[in-house]
């Protein structure tokens, strides 16, 4: 009948919702945070960009520290 295909919809919602969430539990048991890094603006994207410049991986921050003395 129509309502059988309720059950259907609602495992899907529920393993898609799922497939979402997971990352940010094994984020925060990982990381201690729920998001690997920030991007929400035109600075963090370029912070970004400098740490992959300067470290070579985009997950490791850096700091002055980071740059080489000339």
């Amino acid at each position: 009948m129509w309502y059988e295909q309720f059950y259907s919809g609602f495992i899907t919602l529920a393993f898609v919702w799922g497939a979402c969430n997971v990352s940010a539990v094994t984020n925060y048991i990982d990381l201690k945070r729920l998001y690997r890094r920030d991007l929400s603006g035109y600075d963090r994207n370029m912070l970004l960009k400098r740490d992959h410049r300067l470290t070579g991986n985009y997950y490791k921050m850096s700091g002055l520290e980071s740059i080489k003395d000339a």
